[in-house]
């Protein structure tokens, strides 16, 4: 037999709230994704339209960082990545030379310097995300030697408008997600040209050719990003 006590007051049960936002939601914020996942991204907005001081890589502007966030978001995408980028730098580089004079050794010193371990990495994995390559250089004095130089995240740089059919200055901006102009610091460049003696700073660009495009190229993976986004989508179901 069975008892039951039905005058007994009831417990009130206590509703947990609920997050607004899903894992999902988080994971494309947090990656940048949420505006693209209705577009093709296989023939991504490449305008280039010229913005009065320089010139879009992507209708927002934002299409390198494209590229970085599905090299996160895509585990199938980032194994090919780095399973190439092994192939390409190997073991690093060994310099075999027979000079004997201090001059000599000195220059092959810096030049180790210059082109360490961490820098050919990153030289492999910009060339496999973006098919393209950004450095800063650094000349003496007498503009006759280069003396240092430094790896630029290829998103990072933008073209500005070609004068005489060459672009001479790029614009350098840490964070182009900025939209208000006070913090958007943007630092102006000007091309690498080994005649222009006036500047010891300047920036070499290095990119493989897209047809079509007359700044910027696309790299070599474009036309299976929707699936590489797929990847990035299908730890949700």
């Amino acid at each position: 037999m069975a008892w039951y006590n039905f005058s007994k007051a009831k417990k009130e049960i206590m509703v947990l709230p609920i997050e607004r936002e899903t894992v999902k939601e988080k994971f494309e914020k947090f990656y940048g994704l949420e505006k693209v996942s209705s577009e093709n991204l296989n023939q991504p907005l490449i305008t280039e339209r010229f913005s009065g001081e320089y010139i879009f890589f992507g209708n927002d502007n934002l299409y390198p960082n494209l590229l970085n966030n599905l090299f996160y978001a895509s585990p199938f995408h980032a194994s090919i990545v780095n399973f190439k980028n092994q192939h390409i730098i190997g073991n690093g580089y060994d310099i075999l030379t027979n000079s004997t004079t201090q001059r000599e050794l000195v220059a092959i010193e810096q030049m180790k310097w210059m082109f360490n371990e961490l820098f050919i990495l990153q030289m492999g994995m910009d060339f496999n995300i973006h098919n393209r390559l950004t450095w800063k250089i650094y000349w003496n004095d007498a503009h006759d030697k280069i003396i240092n130089i430094e790896r630029i995240e290829p998103a990072k740089v933008r073209a500005t408008k070609k004068v005489d059919g060459k672009i001479k200055e790029y614009v350098l901006n840490e964070d182009w997600t900025l939209r208000i102009s006070g913090l958007n610091q943007r630092e102006y460049i000007p091309a690498f040209d080994t005649f222009n003696k006036k500047e010891k700073v300047q920036l070499w660009v290095w990119q493989n050719y897209s047809p079509g495009l007359e700044y910027y190229c696309q790299p070599a993976y474009a036309s299976a990003v929707n699936w590489l986004y797929l990847d990035g989508q299908i730890s949700y179901f």
